[in-house]
């Protein structure tokens, strides 16, 4: 395992992470699939977040 710990992830003063990039990493992949709408909010940088889409 390469990288760093989960652990070093919550350290005081970082910016949390997108629920796409908890997504990602709770689940050890470096793609997630999603719909087009989604695709584009991940890109443009939108900050609400859809679920089963």
């Amino acid at each position: 395992m390469s990288g760093r710990p989960t652990s070093c992830s919550n350290v005081r003063g970082r910016v949390a992470k997108p629920a796409w990039a908890q997504m990602m990493a709770a689940r050890r992949r470096k793609t997630l699939v999603v719909c087009r709408v989604c695709h584009e909010d991940i890109h443009y940088g939108a900050s609400h977040s859809r679920q089963n889409s």
